[in-house]
């Protein structure tokens, strides 16, 4: 457990590549590589292109608008 930042004990979650197409270990090898091999001033921009060719979307209905306005340039709303 962890504390958030009101000082309240939250359960930390933890994200797996379980049910996902990177679960083989093959597949958790090629990301390595490439997050390894990659161009870092480039590999945000080609994450969020990458989330958006997957379809995922963020809900933005209550984010504050200088937050929004930042995930709008980045493509991702």
């Amino acid at each position: 457990k962890v504390k958030d930042y009101n000082g309240k004990e939250v359960t930390k979650q933890v994200l797996t590549f379980d049910e996902t197409p990177w679960a083989a270990k093959e597949k958790q090898e090629i990301i390595a590589n490439n997050i390894v091999t990659a161009n870092f001033e480039s590999l945000y921009k080609t994450a969020v292109k990458y989330i958006n060719e997957l379809g995922f979307k963020l809900n933005v209905s209550e984010t504050n608008k200088s937050v929004y306005d930042i995930l709008k340039v980045e493509g991702l709303v």
